[in-house]
């Protein structure tokens, strides 16, 4: 047995190369304590350590139930002896035995000692003389030894291990983390240093980078980094890794580096002449005054350096990372962003960028305009993917299907598993590029990104992370702009719990660095340095110079874009001037206007006063084109700009010139592609947004809705997006476009998996159809798009889980197609809410009565469809109800024969689902089956086919709520749905093994759907492992699967899995927990009528015979005993009856399931049970032994072992009390023998020692 414990790290265990999981963290704790510490330990100790608030003698039981976990765990089976396999137990100590065990602690010591004898010598660099050649080659083979064991550290001594209500266990876990952290470092400190003297100062550089890694607060690590970075010639590097560290300790403990260390990065800075390149970045003016104005790159040194940091960070093979740089907007977070971009350009980095816009609901809009022009550029995309994931992102970049017409089409899966791909397939195409050369993905303004983008950056992060990806993720967002409903706002901080992500947030610039700007701007600097003329020059220069900047940063409040706009306001004002002087370029001097004397105070107050004054100097034609880009959004081609304009070419051309050569718009870009003869084409965007949003105001509602109307009808002849179509045609005021392309757009979202993107369409087409932009009642559409978007939408919320949400649609679906007269959306409204008041609110009548008063609607305006949709909902309702069993299969059977005739196979497939659901409570077996094995048929042909419109949905389904928001879910869904009916039947017939088999399919169907459809076939599985004496898995699939319906805050399901689980704790006789599980059952609204057959049983058990009479007789009244899964029990009942003097309707009840004993092995056993009880009443022992060996027959034949020892048990009694000792005696001992292999089979000692010590279990041992 070979047992591997790695402990640096999160804490992991593998027996024979096979991972292991434990049920508790105190078995993985004892366990890594034991290995940790060596030697044996006294039991109270361990006991103390781990329980410290319990009694002694609960403690030693809860080490003695943990203990039995982990030797379960490890494959030691269930024996008594302790001292077999790994662990060693003298008397009462407690440990693990030497030499069977791979321990990661035991390596990094002895690499540490192995680098400490080495270090203790000569060194490696010693000449020939010291050292032969031998020895030189044993050197080596011992660094590459020590080389190797680097990667034994995977992190802290047991990270993320805790033990919160166990102190000293976490005190013992610091002192363990900082030994092992030390250990690490010098082994690192050692082994660098061998690595240097050896000429392997690559390798030393690397081993000081995953020191520092692993210790970002540890000065040592980072000074010898940092001094091997310079003796390898990169100050530079030196100098980030100093300020990366400078950043960690203020970050984390709000320090600063020693002085020692700040007095080496200042001489490395000495000595690095391209020290400015970082801190001024674009320190230039261009060859024209206005034209690109550009502003020095002013003080952003440390972050920018931070996001130098994180790029080395990835490409030093530490994985991708997530940088947010976040700030209001203007405050510069894009420009510095662009400078680190150039900057990793130029480093070889493959960059993407992309951006979202306000109000632009395009699934995945920011990530499509990244990777769009990067596959443009790709000579060969399909090496880049294969042909299937190229299919898949041809989901999100239709050209790729026309430029590879060959392409298969991209597989019609649904629900999770079809999104999953498609995100896969993002995420393989960026991690693909990755492979090349360091991606940095940009997204811009991702405040106003759609849910969709933010959930595949999330799956792609986590991806990119396990494959080790160096992709560095820059995203800029503005928290003002983050409102109660931005996804964003959520999404940031749960996306740095999951990978290694960190957010930077830019103030605003000082009053000193204004200054400095200022000085750049007018060489001031150069001039007061080195100035020789007037004596009072320069000093009036300085305070001239002081004077506008403590103005500037006053009214600026120091933010850069105000900033920036107030000095090109000043520059057309004349207030500023830019001269050029020989051999000196472009500088800015402060005009006469702002010199002594003049009141600044005059000038604008507001950016926007900023902004709006430098649109007002733009001639009139400038100004219409400017408008038209700020209708058309962030981003714009020439030929849509000129037709929004209205404009001529030659007119719009001057106009671009002018706005370009202004700095409003910049030109993006342009020119020939590699690939082939034809160019791309320029686009063109704003310099920044707040001036978009400045022109967007300034031109005037009325000139807006023409631009947008405009718009429209040039981007709908485009095939542009339904989403940037819909917002176009909302802010041009045309209803009917507006809603159909809103709907449209829902419908895309969807199609891609984008479910809250959607929604957020879904929900304006709403708005414009019952509350409405123009007055209700003018917007004219078809009953089918009202029904569509009514459908679609509830579908969509339940979907997402927003169940609230939903019933509001359904609701207003009603009201809207009551006042609106249409018959056929207030059917599927009424089923709509009829189906969740059934699932959510356990109101069985009240669903009732919603689906008859939709049955009357629907006949009365003969609608066919639907009215067969209904009568199969309000059949599959009354299913529990044995009195309306009769009518409910009628109704279900004259709504099968309407859909056989309207040929609509998924009618069929439903009204077969549901029959065969009646058919099997009603235990009419043989036409469960047949109606069951058809159903399933069906319903996986239809599944094969190839969906109809999305306006064409499949049939709800009571069962599976939410489901038939997707045609292949649905009907994948119907089939499971059969197949569970039919695994039910088979159970029932006795058949169980047959069962098994048809269940375990289901399971695997249902895999391929939404996860609340997995739930479909675990209860009945578990219920079939229950009787066959399974009861700690049954228990445990029992409540995975309530769990699961809690979560989905589904009633109906919550209640069928308390109910079984109730029955698995009958069988495990706990009776405390089975009725907790039937008491909260029936609070949950649904299966009331279990009640008194379940209360019944537990009152038998507890032998309280006026309880169980009075719940006999109203479970009499009901018939509950007579449904299948109820009739196991029927002999508890007649016993009750008895008891409580009713002989008539005991015997009632056995009569009533004789007919069907006849066909079911099952039933047959049930009602041999009631008779033998019958018997033994009236006084005839013989006879009762009689029948309770035929049931005991039928039982053993079957294989229900859990009901077995209970009949051989009471064959026991009987026996006993004829004076037959030396039988009962067998009996007793047979009924043992069965307890125990059932006792042996559950491996969770709570459990297996409450099972034997329940008084009925106890009594038949004690017994044997």
């Amino acid at each position: 047995m070979s047992l591997s414990i790695r402990l640096l790290g999160p804490p992991e265990a593998s027996l024979c190369g096979r991972g292991l999981r434990f049920d508790t963290r105190k078995a993985l704790a004892l366990l890594c304590y034991l290995a940790t510490e060596g030697s044996n330990h006294p039991r109270i100790k361990l006991a103390e350590l781990l329980w410290p608030r319990s009694h002694e003698r609960h403690a030693r039981t809860d080490l003695r139930s943990t203990l039995s976990r982990l030797r379960k765990a490890l494959g030691e089976g269930g024996g008594s002896s302790e001292g077999n396999g790994l662990f060693a137990v003298e008397g009462d100590l407690l440990g693990l035995k030497p030499g069977g065990i791979e321990l990661d602690l035991e390596t990094l010591e002895a690499a540490v000692s192995l680098a400490r004898s080495e270090t203790s010598g000569p060194p490696l660099g010693a000449s020939s003389a010291d050292r032969s050649a031998n020895g030189a080659v044993e050197h080596k083979d011992i660094l590459n030894r020590l080389e190797g064991t680097l990667g034994i550290y995977g992190g802290e001594f047991m990270e993320g291990f805790s033990l919160k209500d166990a102190p000293e266990f976490e005190l013992w876990l610091e002192v363990e983390r900082e030994r092992w952290r030390s250990l690490f470092g010098e082994l690192c400190e050692r082994l660098s240093g061998l690595q240097a003297a050896a000429g392997r100062l690559g390798q030393a550089i690397e081993t000081a980078r995953l020191w520092t890694m692993h210790a970002p607060l540890e000065e040592d690590a980072h000074r010898r980094l940092m001094e091997l970075l310079s003796s390898g010639g990169d100050g530079e590097g030196a100098l980030r890794a100093y300020e990366g560290f400078r950043g960690v300790l203020r970050r984390g403990v709000d320090s600063e580096p020693s002085s020692r260390l700040t007095e080496l990065a200042d001489r490395l800075r000495e000595e690095v002449e391209e020290r400015a390149a970082l801190v001024t970045g674009l320190a230039h003016l261009t060859t024209t005054a206005l034209s690109a104005f550009q502003v020095p790159f002013v003080d952003r040194h440390e972050e920018f350096g931070e996001l130098v940091s994180e790029y080395g960070a990835c490409v030093s093979g530490q994985g991708p990372r997530v940088l947010a740089v976040m700030g209001e907007a203007g405050i510069g977070k894009t420009r510095l962003v662009k400078e680190f971009l150039g900057w990793a350009k130029a480093r070889g980095a493959d960059v993407l960028e992309g951006a979202a816009s306000e109000g632009a609901v395009l699934s995945y809009g920011p990530l499509v305009e990244a990777i769009r022009p990067r596959m443009e550029r790709e000579r060969a995309p399909e090496d880049l993917l294969e042909d299937a994931w190229l299919s898949e992102l041809g989901r999100l970049l239709p050209e790729l299907k026309e430029r590879y017409p060959d392409l298969p089409p991209a597989p019609s899966g649904e629900g999770e598993t079809a999104k999953g791909a498609l995100f896969e397939a993002v995420a393989r195409a960026v991690g693909a590029l990755a492979s090349r050369a360091p991606v940095v993905l940009f997204l811009d303004d991702l405040q106003w990104a759609d849910a969709a983008t933010l959930e595949v950056l999330d799956y792609a992060g986590r991806r990119w992370a396990e494959q080790g990806a160096p992709i560095l993720v820059l995203i800029a967002g503005r928290p003002e702009e983050m409102g109660d409903n931005s996804s964003f706002g959520g999404w940031l901080p749960s996306l740095v719990r999951r990978l290694p992500a960190r957010s930077l947030t830019l103030p605003p610039l000082r009053n000193a660095d204004i200054e400095v700007l200022l000085r750049r701007l007018t060489r001031a600097e150069e001039e007061l340095v080195g100035s020789s003329g007037e004596p009072g020059a320069p000093n009036e220069a300085r305070s001239e110079l002081e004077r506008f900047g403590a103005w500037l940063a006053a009214e600026t409040g120091g933010q850069p874009f105000y900033l920036v706009e107030m000095l090109k306001a000043l520059v057309e004002e004349g207030k500023l001037v830019i001269r050029a002087r020989p051999n000196e370029g472009l500088l800015l001097e402060v005009g006469p206007a702002l010199r002594v004397g003049v009141e600044l105070s005059s000038l604008p107050d507001s950016v926007r006063d900023v902004i709006r004054g430098r649109l007002y100097r733009l001639s009139q034609s400038s100004f219409e084109l400017l408008v038209a880009g700020a209708v058309l959004g962030r981003r714009f081609g020439f030929g849509v700009l000129l037709a929004v304009a209205g404009m001529k070419e030659n007119e719009c051309l001057r106009g671009l010139d002018e706005l370009v050569g202004r700095n409003l718009l910049v030109e993006e870009g342009g020119g020939r592609g590699e690939r082939g003869t034809f160019p791309y084409p320029a686009a063109y965007s704003f310099s920044h947004e707040r001036i978009r949003q400045v022109a967007h105001t300034e031109c005037g509602w009325a000139r807006r809705q023409v631009l947008h109307r405009r718009a429209f009808e040039v981007l709908e002849g485009s095939g542009a997006p339904p989403a940037e179509l819909a917002r176009h045609a909302l802010a041009a005021g045309l209803a009917e476009p507006s809603f159909r392309y809103s709907l449209a757009a829902g419908d895309a979202a969807a199609d891609v998996f984008a479910m809250r993107d959607a929604i957020v369409n879904y929900e304006r087409a709403w708005d414009l159809l019952v509350a409405g932009q123009e007055p209700r009642g003018a917007l004219k559409v078809s009953d089918a798009s009202v029904e569509r978007l009514y459908n679609h939408l509830g579908l969509a919320y339940e979907l997402t889980e927003e169940w609230d949400k939903a019933r509001v649609t359904y609701e207003t679906m009603l009201a809207f197609a009551r006042d609106s007269g249409s018959a056929k959306v207030e059917v599927i409204a009424l089923n709509h809410l009829a189906v969740y008041s059934f699932h959510h609110k356990g109101d069985i009548p009240g669903a009732k009565a919603l689906l008859e008063e939709a049955m009357e609607v629907a006949k009365e305006a003969c609608l066919t469809e639907v009215l067969v949709e209904t009568a199969c909902n309000l059949a599959g309702l009354m299913v529990y109800r044995p009195a309306e069993t009769g009518p409910s299969r009628l109704l279900a059977e004259e709504a099968l024969a309407t859909a056989r005739n309207l040929k609509r196979p998924d009618l069929v497939a439903r009204t077969l689902s549901t029959l065969a659901r009646l058919e099997t409570w009603a235990s009419r077996f043989e036409a469960a089956a047949a109606r069951a094995e058809e159903g399933a048929k069906l319903s996986r042909q239809l599944a094969a086919r190839p969906a109809p419109t999305r306006a064409t949905l499949p049939s709800m389904l009571a069962e599976g709520m939410g489901l038939s928001a997707s045609w292949r879910a649905g009907t994948r869904a119907m089939e499971a749905l059969s197949l569970s009916y039919l695994g039910y039947v088979r159970l029932y017939q006795g058949r169980p093994q047959e069962g098994v088999a048809i269940l375990r399919e289901v399971l695997e169907i249902s895999k391929g759907l939404p996860e609340r459809a997995q739930v479909i076939g675990s209860c009945a599985l578990a219920q079939t492992l229950r009787e066959a004496g399974e009861f700690e898995e049954a228990l445990a699939r029992h409540r995975e699967g309530a769990e699961r319906a809690h979560e989905a805050q589904d009633a109906y399901l919550l209640a069928s899995y308390l109910l079984q689980v109730g029955n698995d704790y009958v069988s495990l006789q706990n009776l405390k927990e089975a009725r907790a599980a039937f008491e909260e059952m029936v609070e949950r609204g649904h299966l009331k009528e279990a009640f008194h057959a379940t209360f019944c049983m537990l009152a038998v058990f507890s032998e309280d015979w006026e309880d169980a009479h009075a719940h006999a007789r109203k479970a009499h009244e009901l018939g509950t005993f007579f449904q299948p899964q109820f009739s196991f029990f029927l002999h508890h009942q007649v016993e009750a009856l008895l008891r409580g003097r009713d002989e008539e309707l005991a015997r009632e009840e056995a009569r009533r399931l004789a007919e069907r004993a006849r066909d079911s092995r099952r039933d047959r056993m049930s009602h041999l049970r009631a008779l033998a009880v019958l018997s033994e009443w009236e006084g005839d022992t013989e006879r009762a032994l009689g029948r309770l060996r035929k049931a005991e027959a039928l039982a053993e034949e079957i294989g229900l072992p859990g009901e077995l020892w209970q009949m051989r048990a009471k064959i026991g009694e009987l026996l006993e009390r004829r004076g037959e000792v030396g039988e009962a005696h067998q009996a007793f001992s047979r009924a043992a023998q069965i307890l125990k292999d059932l006792a042996a089979r559950i491996k969770d000692e709570g459990l297996r020692e409450g099972f034997l010590a329940a008084p009925r279990v106890r009594r038949v041992l004690e017994h044997h």
